[in-house]
């Protein structure tokens, strides 16, 4: 059983009918939907720094919009510093620990495309304390997104890196379990399988 979310759980004995010599199979079946709720959570939290480039452009451009990305970015240190119960001795990355690492760099790439903006769009010259460089047509027009279309570029590429990165980590995911099931599936038989597929789920509370 796992003391980490719900758990289907079988063991297969086998011996060698003399008495001697047995293998003993735990085959722990952890349910993984509780775990999705977090993974949404921080990709909402990316999403809330990455607002920050609806921010207008005035004389505290950057300190205002550094702001949104500081404080998600403490609340990102706060998820990698807390691990779940269950993984929190592992000497290894989980894919939990990948998640969290990536949403953390996402929002400091958020960051400095922030500082990218403002130094590209910004200039503050003599007789103008907030002036934005007419010259350059993706600082003074907007985009589909309803801001700058510069800022309208990096919320495209924030939301592609998202989307690719959650796909390639739920699709790897998906086929590393068909992967170890079917294993599983060879080794005990179809008869093991077919019980340990049946059995039902047993609820665990965290810790």
């Amino acid at each position: 059983s796992s003391s980490f979310g719900a758990s289907r759980s079988f063991t297969g004995l086998a011996g060698d009918g003399q008495g001697t010599t047995y293998e003993v199979i735990l085959c722990t079946r952890r349910d993984v939907t509780r775990y999705l709720f977090t993974f949404f959570i921080l990709c909402v939290m990316v999403l809330a720094g990455a607002l920050s480039f609806f921010c207008t452009m005035s004389v505290d451009v950057l300190t205002g919009r550094l702001s949104i990305n500081v404080t998600v970015l403490l609340s990102m240190v706060a998820f990698t510093t807390q691990r779940p119960a269950a993984i929190e001795c592992l000497p290894y990355n989980t894919v939990y620990d990948s998640y969290v690492q990536f949403c953390t760099c996402m929002t400091a790439l958020t960051s400095f495309a922030n500082l990218a903006t403002f130094l590209r769009c910004f200039e503050v010259i003599d007789g103008c304390d907030e002036c934005i460089r007419m010259e350059e047509p993706m600082c003074h027009r907007y985009g589909w997104c309803g801001a700058l279309v510069i800022d309208c570029r990096f919320v495209e590429a924030i939301l592609g890196i998202m989307l690719m990165y959650n796909v390639r980590v739920f699709g790897t995911t998906y086929r590393n379990r068909q992967r170890e099931l079917m294993h599983y599936r060879t080794v005990c038989g179809d008869a093991s399988w077919s019980l340990f597929h049946n059995l039902p789920v047993a609820q665990h509370s965290p810790g």
